[in-house]
């Protein structure tokens, strides 16, 4: 992973989201991306002064893993390791034709070409729908079970009972934000059913920062699951009816 940054003289700062791990260089001539997307990254872009390699959910571990190496505390195999366990991790599918998801939120349906941020317009974590939320009422689209809650309570990742791996994250570039605007009313390995609430979002504050609301909704595993964009409303509200449906592949 070092190597492929360009070795460890080559980092200068060292961040992550649920999206990706953000990386700033001294230069950017020497980060391999194809090397990186060997070791698992969906897309590598460079931002600034850096690059941004989208490792999805397991970016937050491979920064601490690349900063305790950094801090001379151990080797480099570990963080190999972790990038080998999560690109070759797969779910069960239950033998089910089609899933359908209530809307996590009220608001206008977009696709996520719409979507300001190449990581998610791109689909570079999946295909899936963006909602410009007209609330700040969060619930879940399906029954199941949630993966995880990113220390900045920006994004929650859940698995509905048909295996379907889903992403919500709400706003773009709100990590920055440490959670302030965000009350998350569950916690990772809760059991969930359709409609549970599952965060509130404190619009108005994120409109006074100057943040984009726009929040995605995720098939991380697309390998397993197709979106069908026939389905998908143009006007939702939280709970209420289905936003899309996904077929098993």
């Amino acid at each position: 992973m070092l190597d492929a940054l360009g070795g460890q003289s080559n980092i200068n700062t060292l961040d992550a989201c649920i999206t990706r791990l953000r990386v700033g260089v001294h230069n950017k001539g020497n980060v391999n991306k194809a090397q990186l997307q060997s070791l698992g990254a969906s897309g590598v872009l460079e931002v600034g002064n850096g690059v941004q390699a989208i490792f999805g959910p397991t970016s937050d571990t491979l920064k601490n893993q690349i900063l305790t190496i950094l801090d001379g505390k151990t080797n480099q195999e570990a963080t190999e390791t972790a990038v080998t366990e999560e690109t070759n991790k797969k779910t069960a599918v239950a033998d089910k034709a089609t899933v359908s998801l209530t809307a996590p939120l009220s608001g206008e349906v977009v696709s996520l070409e719409e979507v300001p941020d190449d990581v998610f317009s791109q689909k570079m974590m999946g295909d899936g729908v963006a909602i410009k939320p007209s609330g700040g009422k969060v619930v879940s689209p399906a029954d199941g079970e949630i993966v995880s809650v990113f220390p900045a309570k920006h994004a929650i990742t859940l698995r509905t009972d048909e295996g379907a791996e889903l992403l919500i994250h709400m706003g773009l570039e709100t990590v920055n934000l440490n959670g302030e605007p965000f009350a998350i009313n569950v916690s990772p390995e809760d059991n969930i059913r359709k409609g549970d609430p599952l965060a509130q979002i404190n619009m108005e504050l994120l409109s006074e920062k100057g943040y984009n609301t726009i929040t995605p909704i995720i098939v991380m595993n697309g390998d397993q699951f197709t979106v069908n964009h026939e389905t998908q409303q143009s006007s939702v509200v939280a709970g209420e009816g289905v936003l899309v449906d996904e077929s098993i592949s």
